[in-house]
């Protein structure tokens, strides 16, 4: 169930939005003394150490047995796959080309969870989604060599949909897991199979400069460990669909961060390219806001009538199952018919279905929005 987007989860995004958008300029400078498979495997090592010294601290409840599947499977897409396509990918391919399809998480995203968790996303959404991919996409263009695609393109984008499918999968666990346990158990497990892909890591490490191991250990920690439990705690906090829209804001946060931390001066392109995805991503928020309001603003007058509605029904539902319940006869033909069990069964059924469809309408989240509104207290 999803819950309101409290004060608490906006903090969450924006600490998410800055690590992850740290995280570019983190493997730029790791992967000056270490391999991609190598990076990867050594980040997660440190976050799963981070996660596991705090699990020792906290608690955690131990996953049940039917959800280990999936949680491993989870394991697998969002950590796995997604980190060792990306870092490979990123070796073979133009880094405007890169983040260009990684920027289309977003995209997926919303088109997933309008499958699977039938989150509807409004024309304007689906507008501001558009045009923060198309200032990403300015962006991308704006540096290095620009945008050119090869073959070796497609291991990214099979990895920005896994990075999709493993953020609509969250929503599935965050109802009956706290964000830090669901984060706990996929990079765990995301981590062991990681490991085979990490050959030489222990004699690189005794070699590598101080830097780039320090710049892995801050990946491992912060976009690694704290960024991932604070993005699952934002999910849990509303609709996956335009919540990730929100990842637009990273390539306009890596611009400064590489500014400050490489000394890379973006282009005048990637400027303008920012500022267009900041608007889509404007766009998005505006019509979060304005579905808020208008489940906030339910009139208890509406409510007061939905249960009224629900009342009467419920009258009529026990009269008539006295009624048939007493032997009521009926006459046709001259022809007395006595009611059978069996009719007072089905009769049964089909009013306690029309009582629960007819039950106060005002949800305590909005399957469209996943807002909350305020409970209706009023009987």
């Amino acid at each position: 169930m999803t819950r309101q987007f409290t004060t608490r989860a906006v903090l969450a995004l924006a600490a998410t939005l800055v690590l992850w958008a740290s995280a570019f300029a983190g493997i730029r400078a790791g992967l000056r003394a270490y391999s991609p498979g190598q990076l990867a495997v050594l980040r997660f090592i440190v976050a799963s150490l981070t996660l596991a010294i705090y699990a020792g601290i906290a608690h955690f409840r131990r996953p049940e047995l039917p959800d280990v599947p999936g949680l491993t499977l989870c394991g697998i897409i969002g950590i796995t796959f997604y980190n060792l396509a990306l870092n490979y990918g990123e070796t073979r391919v133009s880094a405007g080309a890169a983040s260009l399809l990684i920027a289309s998480v977003p995209i997926w995203t919303a088109l997933l969870a309008g499958v699977a968790l039938h989150e509807r996303i409004s024309r304007v959404a689906w507008a501001g989604i558009l045009l923060s991919f198309a200032g990403v996409a300015l962006i991308a263009s704006g540096e290095g060599q620009g945008i050119h695609l090869s073959p070796q393109a497609l291991i990214i984008l099979a990895a920005a949909i896994t990075s999709a499918v493993y953020m609509v999968q969250q929503k599935h666990f965050l109802g009956r897991y706290s964000a830090l346990e669901f984060t706990a158990y996929s990079i765990w497990s995301g981590t062991l199979l990681m490991l085979p892909f990490g050959g030489g890591l222990f004699q690189v490490l005794r070699n590598a400069p101080a830097t780039a191991t320090l710049a892995v250990i801050y990946l491992g920690i912060f976009p690694g460990a704290l960024a991932y439990v604070a993005w699952a705690y934002v999910l849990s906090h509303g609709p996956a669909g335009r919540i990730s829209t929100l990842l637009y804001i990273i390539p306009v946060l890596a611009i400064g961060i590489a500014w400050i931390w490489l000394h890379e001066v973006p282009r005048m392109l990637s400027l303008l390219g920012g500022v267009i995805a900041l608007g889509g991503v404007a766009l998005v928020i505006c019509e979060l806001e304005r579905d808020h309001r208008r489940v906030s603003q339910l009139r208890p007058s509406k409510l007061k009538n939905a249960a009224r509605c629900r009342e009467a029904l419920l009258i009529w539902h026990v009269y008539m199952v006295l009624r048939l319940g007493g032997g009521a006869r009926t006459s046709q033909d001259h022809e007395v018919t006595t009611v059978t069990s069996e009719d007072r069964s089905r009769h049964l059924r089909w009013h306690s279905r029309r009582a629960y469809a007819f039950r106060p309408t005002h949800p305590r989240s909005d399957p469209n929005t996943g807002l909350v509104g305020r409970e209706n207290t009023s009987n």
